[in-house]
């Protein structure tokens, strides 16, 4: 084999190798499969409750009979002592998360724990609804950037006009 030839094999073994790697899947930061995400505070908030209705904003409609049921076994497995709600609890929040997660076409991968580095949006949203500020949420959203609320990069969108980006923002916070 000539060494133009051997070159040539190499460089199609990187392209291949890029190419492989660059269609990997690559995991979501997501929020709501976090044990302090929205989905999971909501569960807790429902099963202290014993009512269920807070929780299925988080999934599709025809999904609501299976949150339901879930939540029904939980609650009676609750009553059985300490350990065995801590257990119930924490099926019907990876029962809910997993649904959810399904509604968005997103795949399971199991609850993170608290704490866990999230998308920089995705906290800029939760810090807008504690604060109840949208306009610093668009400025974020126009400008982009890093180290804000982490060490993931934020994409800029300098080409949104603001009130395009206030109705988006204004939506998504009205899904909590």
């Amino acid at each position: 084999m000539k060494a133009g030839e051997m070159f040539a094999m190499a460089m199609g073994l990187v392209a291949a190798g890029i190419a492989l790697f660059l269609s990997a899947p690559i995991p979501v930061l997501a929020h709501c499969d976090t044990l302090d995400g929205p989905v999971v505070v909501d569960a807790r908030t429902a099963l202290q409750k014993g009512e269920v209705t807070p929780v299925l904003k988080w999934v599709r409609k025809e999904a609501e009979g299976e949150i339901r049921s879930a939540f029904a076994r939980t609650l009676a497995v609750r009553k059985l002592g300490t350990e065995a709600a801590d257990l119930a609890d924490r099926w019907f929040f990876e029962t809910l998360v997993r649904i959810h997660r399904e509604g968005e076409g997103a795949p399971y991968t199991g609850l993170k724990p608290a704490g866990t580095m999230v998308e920089p949006g995705i906290a800029a949203a939760d810090q807008a609804l504690e604060a109840g500020a949208v306009d610093a949420l668009v400025k974020k959203v126009k400008a982009g950037g890093s180290g804000v609320w982490g060490a993931v990069p934020m994409t800029p969108h300098p080409n949104l006009k603001d009130e395009d980006i206030k109705v988006m923002v204004e939506w998504i916070l009205s899904l909590k």
